[in-house]
């Protein structure tokens, strides 16, 4: 999931509000990958019940979402939030460190492109936009086995013309 301030059409944005942009769990998503924890049984259905139940309580909060389909056959799919790192006026698509993940970003890139012009990541870079923590014009990056040194020089490369800083951060 991914949240974006509001945007006025005459900035190059479309004129469709959309604050967040979902995806349902893939059914696949047992297979998730795993860093830090051992994996535990999931219950698919639940997890799409859940979604479900986010998204409603997001439209009840007065939040325009756009539900993306499903990627059936891409795990991790609806962790949206580790393809791109959303400011306020451009996004950043990450090269996930995870090999099995880069497919996500192909597929989110045609979304993201039409709420902000896009800057994307290259090899060697890798970043998962979960390790970045944006307050105010500063955005902590985790430095972690999914994002490298490389991922956060061109993070810093990236937004550092838009004002904003770039500070590592030892996981």
């Amino acid at each position: 999931m991914y949240r974006r301030p509001r945007h006025h059409p005459a900035q190059g944005i479309s004129s469709q509000r959309i604050d967040d942009i979902p995806r349902p769990a893939a059914p696949l998503l047992g297979e998730c990958q795993l860093t830090f924890i051992d994996r535990q049984p999931i219950d698919i259905d639940r997890a799409f019940a859940q979604h479900a139940a986010y998204c409603a309580s997001l439209q009840a909060a007065g939040i325009q979402v756009q539900v993306l389909e499903t990627s059936p056959d891409l795990p991790d799919s609806a962790f949206v939030e580790d393809c791109a790192v959303m400011l306020d006026k451009l996004a950043v698509l990450t090269r996930p460190g995870s090999p099995a993940r880069q497919p996500e970003v192909e597929r989110l890139a045609p979304v993201i492109a039409q709420v902000r012009p896009i800057v994307r990541m290259g090899s060697p870079a890798t970043l998962d936009g979960g390790d970045v923590l944006q307050i105010g014009k500063n955005l902590y990056v985790g430095v972690s086995t999914r994002t490298n040194p490389a991922g956060i020089a061109a993070l810093m490369q990236a937004v550092q013309p838009h004002g904003y800083r770039v500070i590592p951060v030892p996981v």
